[in-house]
């Protein structure tokens, strides 16, 4: 669209009539166009702004503006020796859709608003518009950028998707069926939570929110993998199932606390950043933290809730068939402790007894 614009013609004939040039026309309307504070007023209720307001905008305050003034106090205005028109640059349209001349608009969002919203709006507003405008006249829509953050938006949709697959896959492998499905319900309790609080802190769901909860999706399980199986390992000992879930939570409530506390502490610097990244940045965080809290709790009560109605599994027997899943877990499990017999305790004696080389070591690490 072309910008909005004010005109002047004047003649040569008139400007010598009246003996003026197109500067004494020029720094005429400049004295009219005046926009200045003009100091203030003390009053009781408070100060009072005074402005001197003359900045012409339409044809008709452009016409009463004075460019001369007579010896008999008569007065020459810019409609008695100009023309004024208000209209749009002369600037040729050079704009081509569908080999037809056409005028572009762009649409842009302000503030909040949400892109794939604003651009059904402007879908809407087309499809009403074609049954009033006159024949001859077409509106179309072009390069819609909403198809964009749609399709970046189902790929982190279908990542979050596959991740929570693969976090409930390897609970499986490690944990019993009924704790991991516990355990893995977590994950959307904890999301809900930090949804519910988004419009409290002003956020909605885009790009950069959606990789917010993608990138604590593998996180958020931590407290509750370690509180349910504490509970379990209860149970296994023969241990009733109410005290079972009481003692497994006491017992690890104070290091998963500060382990969550420890994330949150780690993302809250993010908040600290200024200006446009800043405000980009800061979506994480607030995303972040919510959620981290949210599955603190969740793990701290609702999960031994549910955790407290287990029974432990019966040992196996030789007239029973051992289920394959659980073969399969006990093989994983009895890898996994002959590795940390085998390898990890002897490398954790010896960091243990050479505790001042080893931290001077990281330590030279983390500098270099």
């Amino acid at each position: 669209v072309r910008p909005y614009e004010i005109a002047i013609e004047i003649s040569d004939q008139t400007l010598r009539q009246y003996g003026l040039s197109l500067e004494d026309i020029a720094q005429a309307i400049r004295q009219a166009s005046l926009d200045l504070a003009a100091g203030t007023i003390k009053t009781q209720g408070g100060e009072v702004l005074i402005r001197s307001k003359g900045q012409a905008y339409q044809r008709a305050e452009f016409e009463r503006i004075t460019v001369l003034t007579r010896a008999d106090g008569t007065r020459l205005s810019l409609a008695d020796i100009a023309t004024v028109r208000d209209g749009f640059e002369e600037n040729p349209i050079a704009t081509v859709f569908n080999g037809k001349a056409a005028v572009l608009i762009d649409v842009y969002r302000i503030g909040d608003q949400n892109a794939i919203d604003l651009a059904a709006s402007v879908r809407d507003y087309i499809e009403q518009a074609r049954a009033w405008l006159p024949k001859g006249v077409e509106i179309d829509y072009w390069r819609d950028r909403s198809t964009v953050v749609k399709a970046r938006l189902n790929t982190l949709l279908n990542s979050a998707l596959q991740g929570g697959v693969l976090v409930l896959l390897l609970l499986t492998l490690f944990l019993r069926g009924a704790v991991a499905a516990w355990v893995f319900i977590s994950i959307p309790v904890s999301f809900l939570g930090g949804l519910a609080i988004m419009p409290e802190l002003g956020l909605t769901l885009n790009t950069v929110s959606l990789f917010a909860f993608i990138l604590v999706l593998g996180i958020v399980v931590d407290d509750a993998i370690v509180t349910g199986e504490n509970i379990y390992t209860h149970l296994k000992r023969g241990t009733d199932p109410l005290q079972a879930a009481i003692q497994g939570t006491q017992e690890v409530a104070v290091p998963v606390t500060f382990g969550v506390l420890t994330t949150v502490v780690a993302f809250a610097p993010l908040l600290m950043v200024e200006g446009v990244r800043g405000q980009i940045f800061a979506q994480i965080p607030l995303i972040v933290i919510p959620v981290l809290l949210v599955s603190l709790v969740e793990s701290k009560l609702i999960l031994p809730a549910h955790l407290r109605h287990l029974k432990a599994a019966p040992p196996p027997s030789a007239k029973r068939r051992v289920n394959p899943w659980l073969q399969l877990q006990r093989a994983i499990a009895d890898g996994l402790e002959l590795a940390v017999r085998r390898y990890y305790q002897p490398v954790l004696a010896a960091v243990l007894r050479q505790r001042y080389f080893t931290l001077a070591l990281f330590t030279g690490v983390l500098i270099v």
